[in-house]
């Protein structure tokens, strides 16, 4: 009996937690026609489908980061900018990659299929997972027109070079899975200012110049929001000029410090 009570009592715990999840999907839907759910839906596995196939067949890229990435593998560090032709490269999706692939066993050896596979699946994985992100973003948006919306997402998610790019083994698709989500959290801070909203866009734009130097160019788009931002405030403009400074100075700070960029490591060599 003090058993069957326990997972009784388990269960009725449980409930309210999944009640609340799906109270939590329902919301986002809340208010959009079938219609507009089944096409999403849709959009988004067609682009899925497409990106997968993609993996499946492709074994070239733009650049050779798989090499990196092996490099990372063997050494049990990450490599110097004279140690290959992609070694001067942030390192946070090479970092990721090489972990990644020795939880679930592949040898850095046979770099031709498994290593280049399991990259491209990691960029598969963030690149779905992304169009997931921006499929509920969008959905939620004050927006009244459906297809416009549909329009938006499908010329995201449909993009061919967007899956081209999420079906290669560069960091390219880190950097631009980690700006969209820095760009979201700089978005809900300037609509409202809190400060889980200013770490996380900090944390995600860190971790972008970490994967892929053009980052930096939201880094600098940002940056400048922050100052007009503070530059166009009619209240509380010593507290927007405060967030501007502070902003500028710690992503500086992060992306100098940051052991993936190498920053320091290149320019003593």
């Amino acid at each position: 009996m003090t058993v069957e009570k326990s997972v009784e009592q388990g269960n009725k715990a449980t409930r309210p937690e999944n009640k609340l999840l799906k109270d939590r999907w329902a919301d986002i839907f809340r208010g959009t026609s079938r219609l507009y759910r089944i096409l999403l839906l849709v959009i988004f596995l067609v682009s899925v489908a497409l990106n997968f196939g993609m993996v499946l067949i492709n074994r070239e890229s733009n650049d050779n980061h798989t090499k990196v990435i092996i490099l990372t593998m063997q050494e049990g560090a990450l490599p110097v900018k004279d140690d290959c032709s992609e070694c001067f490269s942030p390192k946070f999706y090479h970092w990721v990659a090489a972990k990644a692939m020795q939880v679930v066993g592949i040898s850095p050896l046979n770099h031709n299929f498994h290593v280049n596979f399991g990259a491209e699946l990691l960029n598969f994985a963030a690149g779905s997972l992304m169009l997931l992100f921006v499929a509920l973003f969008i959905t939620r948006l004050p927006e009244p027109n459906e297809t416009l919306k549909l329009i938006s997402f499908g010329m995201l998610a449909l993009n061919p070079k967007l899956i081209g790019i999420n079906s290669q083994a560069t960091n390219d698709t880190f950097g631009i899975v980690l700006s969209t989500l820095a760009l979201y959290f700089a978005w809900r801070y300037f609509k409202q200012p809190k400060k889980l909203s200013f770490i996380l866009l900090l944390v995600f734009l860190s971790l972008g110049m970490a994967s892929k130097t053009n980052i930096v160019v939201t880094g600098i788009a940002i940056a400048l929001a922050f100052l007009v931002r503070a530059w166009t405030a009619r209240v509380n403009k010593g507290r927007a000029w405060s967030a501007a400074g502070i902003f500028i100075s710690g992503i500086l700070i992060l992306n100098i410090l940051n052991p993936f960029t190498q920053y320091i490591t290149n320019y003593q060599r």
